[in-house]
Order: structure tokens, then sequence, then C-alpha cells
């Protein structure tokens, strides 16, 4: 089916791209539509095919439908230009940026935070808590892969006041009857983001730890 809102190609019973509720079309000469089959996605590792489970795509979909919209540090950069503008002498503060941002990435400066916790519950669950962590936080998904039993996810995290924007790489893998994840957080071209990434990382993994335990 496709959704009314936003015209993609959904199943389930909200969209995966708004998160907006999908309405069922009755089926044609008054057959009753089969229900989803029960899949046990829980000890997953493939990202790939935990995100065509329509469940799947539900849960993530609701916390997408969450996300709040934040300025971005190009939106904040061009207030304080019509603020400023007299201190620069004109010149753009987001030309500024755009020109000190490569140089700085040259000279490899960067901002480079990690993270590594020891989860109880299952790896498929704790993938699934992951990606409704980054669609509710706003964080654009990238890249998700699997290999040699270990799951990657890469996200990009959206520039703001605080920082240019920068990459989320978070890994899972089971070790024994735990799940393990480690992430890490680099935002190039930038020595100081004023506690941005622990902030990220601290509310990743409080999100992992409520949003896995409740699924």
């Amino acid at each position: 089916m496709f959704c009314s809102e936003c015209g993609v190609e959904a199943v389930g019973k909200f969209c995966w791209s708004c998160g907006r509720p999908l309405k069922q079309l009755p089926a044609a000469n008054g057959e009753h539509e089969r229900p989803e089959p029960v899949v046990d996605w829980t000890n997953l590792l493939d990202c790939q095919a935990l995100l065509a489970i329509p469940t799947v795509r539900d849960r993530i979909a609701q916390h997408a439908a969450r996300a709040t919209k934040r300025i971005s540090g190009e939106d904040f950069l061009e207030g304080c230009d019509k603020v400023l503008g007299s201190l620069t002498g004109g010149v753009p503060l987001t030309l500024i940026a755009k020109i000190a941002q490569p140089l700085n990435k040259k000279l490899g400066l960067k901002t480079s935070k990690e993270r590594r916790e020891r989860l109880g519950e299952r790896p498929g669950t704790v993938i699934v808590a992951l990606l409704c962590s980054l669609a509710e936080n706003g964080h654009s998904l990238v890249e998700a892969t699997h290999s040699n039993g270990v799951a990657t996810i890469r996200a990009t995290i959206a520039s703001d006041i605080w920082s240019f924007a920068g990459e989320l790489i978070a890994k899972v893998h089971v070790e024994g009857s735990t799940t393990i994840v480690e992430a890490g957080l680099t935002i190039p071209g930038q020595l100081y983001e004023w506690g941005k990434s622990n902030r990220i990382l601290d509310r990743l993994f409080a999100d992992l730890r409520s949003t896995a335990k409740a699924a």
C-alpha cells in the first residue's frame, strides 16, 4: 500500500517514512487479508533483514514521528550574520565556517568520542532500539551492513549551534549471552564541541537500555 500522507510504499500500521498511521483498504471481492506472520527477529544481526519486517518498520516509524526539528549550525550562523555583520566587516560567518572547516580537516583537527557497553538483551532487539534512537533524535541513517557476526550502522549527526556535522558509527555483536555495542562519534574540522558528542552518546545508550528492555 502507499501512504496517503507522503506517498511512499509501506506496509504495517505506520509509514516508515513519515510515521503517519496507514489506512488499510478493504480487500477485493469481500476477501479478508491474511494476517502478517509472526517473526522472531530478536536474534537477527542483519540490518537489511530487520528493516524488511513490518513490525520493526512500524516501531521505527513511531519513533521517527516523535523527532523534533532542530536549528542547524548553518541556520544559526545566518542568524548571527544579521546581528554581528558589522563586527566581521560584512563577511558572512557561514562563509568563514565553510573555509575554516576544510582547512582544519586537512590539518587533522577533529573531535572524537567512543563508548562501549554490554547489554543483556538480544542483538536484534538492541539493533532495532538503536535505529529507533537514531530516528527519534533526528540522525540520518547512511549505511547498515552485516559481516562476520558484526552489525555496523553509520549515521550522520546534523550540524547545530555547537558543531559542524559529524558521523556516528555503531557496531553490535554477540559475546556469550550478552550483546556488545561500541559507538564512536567523530566531528571533523573542529576541536571543541562543548560536550555535544558526550550528550549524544549518553542519549543513545540511555535509549538502548530503555527501548530494548521495553521491547
